[in-house]
């Protein structure tokens, strides 16, 4: 079999949902026709397959500034010392030459410009209502959209701010746009996410540029200015970033959801279920491990895996293959599939069990809303400390672990107690987590205190 032949049935089998096959196709393939395309649908494949290290490694080979921000993306998935991710950071910063400085002109309103293609049915759509209602006194802000427009983007869109829809438009012509609505300060909601459009910071669009609540580490760009966080994720971490850090007293999320919420009342069970619903990606080895510990150490109890992988038969099967390697109980594990209505399982959830080193963001908050506590790990680095701030400013900061160990028996202790289990949703409802007037402030003052810096970039 040839390499095109490989090519045309690895893509029947992507339409038909076939990772594992998809996956035996593609890996050998070496045709240079063939071979960039067929490392993008091998990326994708293993990163869905939840191995995101090897989706990695396949784009090692390609030196280009936008197959590289993927890179950095996927690699945040493991653990790494946070020194080793800015330095990886730097590579793509040097992709770009270092652009010229703006000068800034006093005014009596700052022109604020967000950007970003997730403003649709996507995590940062809960975070971003704060950055849409700074006070008009003092702030003009326009939106640069560029992703796919549905309802949630419907809903964002009657804030009162100037918006831009700018999906498949091209990165220079946004880059115009910017500089002729003379935007002072530009904030970033994507880091190298998917989507992202860095190269428009990277040539300087605005005097200030700002990274914020999309990303869990440092962009790397020497253009970019600030990277906004607060005083658990950001704690020692300034050596970890090419920015300076902002870092704001509470949390540098602050959740505001634009949707109803289903009744938390639990489904009558006579055992203690677990629960992660995170992206399968976000499952190491040393996670699944101490959920295995957990399980052996409480009589009857349930794991329920709530992911994309588990809507496809193969998809399945390879997270099967994976947790009898680990020697997980298959028997007391559930595998749920994706669904539109995915927070009423939380109905058949007691504890919620996070990730590590990537830890969940929205998935937390979210366990919490349906009354479902949170046991996370307090790491070392930004993105590993994103579980310790979430709960620390929603008053639960007793659901933090230091380490895997006490993780285990967190998890354990408050299985054998569950009558500490809280109305968790009026606790997050009435803490700075929710606190969008306090927050709106915070960043009000921050972007004052940044623009009347005398430092120029």
């Amino acid at each position: 079999m040839n390499d095109r032949e490989r090519f045309d049935l690895a893509l029947s089998a992507l339409e038909n949902f076939d990772l594992k096959t998809e996956i035996e196709l593609l890996t050998p393939i070496q045709d240079p026709e063939f071979k960039r395309l067929a490392a993008g649908l091998l990326t994708d494949a293993y990163y869905l397959s939840g191995d995101p290290d090897r989706a990695a490694s396949i784009l090692q080979q390609f030196h280009e500034p936008e197959v590289y921000s993927k890179y950095l993306f996927l690699k945040n998935y493991r653990e790494t010392n946070p020194l080793i991710t800015r330095a990886r950071a730097e590579v793509f910063g040097n992709f770009f030459e270092n652009p010229n400085p703006i000068p800034r002109n006093k005014k009596s309103k700052l022109r604020i410009g967000i950007i970003s293609s997730d403003l649709r049915e996507h995590a940062v759509s809960n975070f971003v209502r704060p950055f849409l209602n700074l006070d008009s006194k003092k702030f003009l802000v326009q939106v640069f959209s560029t992703g796919r427009i549905d309802s949630v983007t419907k809903i964002l869109q009657k804030s009162k701010v100037k918006w831009h829809d700018l999906f498949d438009r091209d990165s220079t012509e946004i880059f115009d746009l910017i500089r002729r609505e003379k935007i002072d300060i530009l904030i970033d909601l994507a880091g190298h996410s998917q989507g992202n459009r860095l190269e428009i910071f990277a040539y300087r669009a605005a005097p200030i540029q700002i990274c914020a609540i999309g990303y869990t580490a440092t962009t790397g760009l020497k253009s970019m200015d600030y990277f906004l966080t607060d005083e658990i994720c950001g704690e020692s971490a300034e050596d970890h970033f090419t920015e300076k850090l902002l870092k704001l007293k509470n949390c540098h999320l602050c959740y505001s959801p634009l949707k109803i919420f289903p009744e938390t009342k639990k489904s009558p069970r006579n055992f203690i279920s677990f629960g992660s619903f995170n992206n399968i990606a976000k499952l190491t080895d040393e996670i699944l491990t101490a959920w295995s510990q957990i399980l052996s150490r409480i009589q009857n109890s349930k794991l329920i895996i709530k992911a994309k992988i588990c809507s496809i038969q193969s998809g399945r099967e390879i997270l099967i293959e994976r947790l009898n390697r680990l020697k997980l109980p298959i028997d007391r594990i559930e595998l749920r599939p994706f669904s539109q209505n995915y927070l009423e399982d939380y109905r058949d959830v007691d504890i919620s069990l996070d990730t590590f080193p990537y830890q969940g963001g929205l998935t937390t908050i979210e366990s919490l809303v349906m009354d479902t506590p949170v046991i996370t790990i307090r790491g070392n680095s930004h993105g590993s400390r994103f579980g310790a701030s979430i709960l620390t400013n929603a008053n639960l900061s007793e659901l933090i672990a230091e380490n895997l160990d006490e993780y285990v028996e967190k998890a354990i202790d408050l299985a054998k107690n569950p009558d500490r289990i809280k109305d968790y949703r009026k606790i997050i409802f009435n803490s700075p987590l929710t606190d969008s007037k306090q927050y709106t402030r915070d960043l009000e003052k921050c972007l004052l205190q940044i623009w009347n810096s005398k430092e120029d970039f």
